[in-house]
């Protein structure tokens, strides 16, 4: 059984590659990047009814992430009040398996440091230092997590030479819509400094300087942004730049953050279920088996990198598949 689709228009095949796989927005070690924040109108509800106001393109989401026990990352939306059928069957019923799950991963993390502390052979400042690293690296193990809410914005980012100095087509800069990732404190240290610079989110251009190294949280956490100078703005150099953008942002189809973030493919209630089940098996095991055996050892994780003291944390390119939120 062939499963692929015959191409008959390699533009088509190109648009689909485009929109699924080049929309996201990635730092890059020793780049500055230029970014503009497009906006259009949007009908909100208001005490006085139904407003149209200007406003960023945004979308939220609230995620789950949790490791595998082979140390693979992995996300989910949160399920929580999320109600939907088809053809009469109940996909969602607006409880979220991810959620029911959060106390056994605690249960689990305690296990673990108490566990370590006690068979670690360590004592004093050197066991007060071991376990603040081991606590560092239980947290990240947790089989799952609370959900975190992240902002999905779409940005335009322009394409520029190394002095920074924009590459045209057709008398205007190049630019490539893309979707930042975002935790909300990153969205609020952005919001300060457009707010610090005086100037309007709507419309603001940022520079995004980023360090050459090689370590990816480096990367990432020395990176600066700043806002942009009104007369130094691509969208004020090039009249009619701003209105260009804007007009071809409103045509963007943010249904293909699926294709492009995971954590936006929703699952039904049973396949989170199942999900989970298998991520705590052997816990759910354990709990069992201690029931009438009170001597028995929960021993999935006794090959982790806790027992291992040469081997570092994992750094963000782990935690993020390569792919890092800012």
């Amino acid at each position: 059984m062939l499963i692929g689709r015959r191409v008959n228009d390699i533009r088509s095949v190109l648009q689909r590659a485009a929109e699924g796989f080049n929309i996201k927005y990635k730092p890059e070690k020793g780049s500055r990047h230029f970014i503009y924040l497009p906006y259009g109108e949007m009908e909100v509800a208001t005490e006085k009814g139904v407003e149209k106001v200007k406003a960023l393109y945004i979308m939220e989401l609230d995620v789950h992430e949790w490791v595998t026990i082979d140390g693979k990352y992995r996300t989910a939306p949160c399920l929580k009040d999320v109600v939907r059928e088809e053809n009469g069957v109940i996909l969602n019923d607006g409880t979220c398996p991810f959620c029911d799950r959060i106390p056994d991963a605690w249960q689990i993390y305690k296990y673990r440091y108490e566990n370590e502390e006690k068979n670690c052979g360590k004592t004093g400042q050197e066991l007060k230092n071991h376990l603040e690293n081991v606590r560092r690296i239980l947290v990240f193990e947790r089989k799952i997590k609370e959900p975190k809410t992240y902002i999905y914005m779409l940005v335009a980012q322009f394409k520029t030479s190394h002095d920074g100095k924009p590459v045209l087509s057709e008398g205007f800069p190049e630019y490539d819509f893309k979707v930042m990732k975002l935790s909300t404190a990153r969205l609020q240290k952005i919001k300060e400094i457009i707010e610090n610079a005086g100037a309007s989110e709507l419309g603001c251009e940022l520079v995004i300087s980023y360090p050459n190294e090689e370590d990816p949280r480096v990367v990432v956490s020395q990176s600066t942004i700043s806002a942009i100078f009104p007369s130094n703005k691509f969208t004020v150099k090039y009249p009619g730049l701003e209105e260009k953008i804007n007009k071809e942002a409103e045509k963007f189809n943010f249904d293909v953050l699926n294709r492009v973030f995971p954590e936006w493919n929703l699952v039904t209630v049973g396949e989170a279920k199942a999900e989970m089940d298998n991520q705590f098996r052997m816990w759910d095991q354990y709990k069992l088996e201690k029931a009438t055996d009170p001597s028995v050892k929960y021993i999935e994780y006794k090959t982790s990198k806790v027992s291992h003291p040469a081997i570092e944390e994992p750094s963000l390119d782990d935690i993020f598949n390569g792919d890092l939120e800012l």
